[in-house]
């Protein structure tokens, strides 16, 4: 082979080599956001509901138990006349008009639609079914895209919804060569440096965004440069605090929410510094101690600022049995509602299921019975410092909103709000208070921050989103599981037809599976 030979045959194979490199980098490319289309949600099959028949138009609720507006007790014998998806008349012995469908309420108790305040949707449409037949016609989705905002306005007289509220993607710190990565396959906001935050504002306010969420992960210079451009463009603030600010700071800068309790006890153990080496028994009650002060001397100051907290307490108790106990764990859960591909995981994001769980402890903590009780004795310790951080909120009578963080990892769509609402029960509140936390509050914030029509109340002239129960929620507030029928935007979902849209759900998510979960099912609530 001459010389000219050689350099045509080295240039020849450099291209091939080049083209192979394409070709394969473009089917990594293809294959990654197929998985992740896929965890999303995008290609689970919508369950057919046009065969339903579906009731709407005018028609009256009789002789049922109805929820007082400050949710302490119900009004015996009432009639709820709705038309047009609204509360048109509300009373005892209303006249029934001719053309109107009566059901018949006795023995029944009416409350408003539920709603959960932090939600993640993603992008399989049967979750905001799942949602509805829980009786929850009202989502915060805590990490929106512009799928989620297309949910939000859809017409919900042509499209059977939750009302929706969208609060963006949480903004991170993010050195400038990884911002294409990670806008690509994070599902974040990326910021590099602090004079970006008009920018990121303005856009979201652009698209329509109901809030922005701030995540752990920014600088002070970040985070003082979101809020204030938020101020002065009017977006609300919510989300998380950073790691690198003080409790103060949010005080001082008027993050107007903070998206789970979780949240101020991580800030109260960045203040105490107690490093897991020295975690013992005796150390983590101390810090215990640390925290039962700060829970006194916070909870009045967020009170008096105003700032809105989100719950968030279910999901955190699980952590325990889901880190220690997976298997145990699972079959507490409604696992066979959740959809299959978020459920599995795939190779870049993890699922629910042992070998591929999102929150599963290294290998190494379970090794021994000493790291194991290690491991156990620190998220114990993280739950009860939420615990008491929660009992404060309630002894000064902070009010909150009951959120869950479905469909992350333990959360089931719809179901995970009645484990909030009893997990907030056992930690001291009333029924009623707890009920409050899903109904009226949330409705009256929203309102004054001027993002929401549900007032969280029966009262005429209201929006027609109510759950009809078989019990009294104010005796037990796993009662409010109880549904015989969900109202949501005048629209009238019996029982039969929410057990209808359960098993059809089931029916297409078994019909996904890769792998059989039947070990884990038939031992939920």
């Amino acid at each position: 082979m001459n010389k000219s030979t050689h350099s045509t045959f080295i240039v020849r194979i450099t291209k091939w080599l080049l083209l192979l490199s394409l070709v394969i980098g473009l089917g990594v490319v293809v294959w990654v956001e197929y998985e992740m289309r896929l965890m999303k949600g995008q290609f689970t099959p919508e369950i057919e509901t046009a065969d339903l028949n579906i009731k709407t138009g005018l028609f009256i609720i009789k002789n049922s138990q109805v929820l007082q507006p400050d949710a302490t007790a119900f009004t015996a014998a009432q009639d709820v006349l709705i038309d047009d998806g609204m509360i048109k008349q509300l009373g005892p012995q209303l006249t029934v008009p001719i053309d109107a469908t009566v059901i018949d309420g006795s023995g029944q108790y009416l409350i408003p639609g539920l709603m959960d305040g932090h939600v993640h949707l993603k992008e399989n449409r049967n979750n905001l079914w799942l949602y509805l037949a829980n009786g929850v016609t009202h989502v915060r989705d805590m990490g929106g895209t512009d799928y989620q905002l297309s949910v939000r306005d859809t017409d919900p007289a042509e499209v059977l919804r939750p009302d929706v509220f969208v609060s963006s993607e949480k903004v991170y710190d993010t050195p400038w060569w990884q911002v294409w990565y990670m806008n690509w396959t994070r599902s974040r906001i990326t910021m590099s440096d602090a004079g970006q935050g008009d920018d990121i504002v303005r856009d979201l306010m652009t698209r329509g965004f109901d809030g922005l969420k701030i995540s752990n992960g920014l600088t002070a210079e970040q985070y003082r440069s979101l809020v204030s451009a938020a101020h002065q463009q009017g977006l609300l603030v919510t989300g998380h605090i950073p790691n690198s600010v003080s409790l103060d700071d949010v005080f001082e800068l008027g993050q107007q929410e903070i998206a789970h309790v979780e949240e101020i006890t991580k800030a109260f153990d960045r203040e105490y510094g107690l490093a897991f080496s020295d975690l013992t028994p005796q150390t983590a009650a101390e810090y215990l101690d640390y925290v039962r002060s700060r829970s006194e001397e916070v909870a009045p100051v967020i009170k008096a600022k105003g700032i809105h907290i989100t719950s968030v307490v279910w999901l955190m108790e699980s952590l325990v049995r889901q880190k220690l106990a997976l298997e145990e764990f699972l079959g507490t859960v409604e696992l066979a509602f959740v959809d299959p591909h978020e459920l599995e995981g795939w190779k870049m994001a993890r699922g629910w299921l042992p070998g591929n769980h999102s929150y599963a402890s290294s290998p190494y903590w379970l090794e021994t019975e000493e790291r194991r009780q290690k491991i156990k004795l620190f998220w114990d310790t993280y739950v009860d410092a939420i615990h008491i951080m929660t009992r404060a909120l309630v002894r000064h009578e902070m009010p909150f909103t009951a959120g869950t963080d479905s469909v992350v990892t333990g959360g089931v769509a719809g179901f995970s709000l009645h484990d909030e609402l009893e997990s907030l029960v056992k930690l001291g509140m009333t029924p009623a208070q707890a009920l409050r936390t899903a109904t009226v509050i949330p409705g009256q914030w929203l309102k004054q921050v001027g993002k929401g029509a549900q007032s969280g109340q029966i009262r005429a002239g209201d929006p027609a989103n109510l759950v009809l129960l078989n019990a009294n929620p104010l005796d037990d507030i796993n009662n409010t599981r109880s549904i015989d029928a969900v109202i949501v935007h005048g629209h009238l979902l019996t029982r039969d037809q929410l057990h209808i849209i359960l098993e059809r759900i089931k029916a297409i998510n078994n019909n996904e599976r890769n792998r059989d979960i039947s070990a884990y099912l038939n031992h939920g609530h």
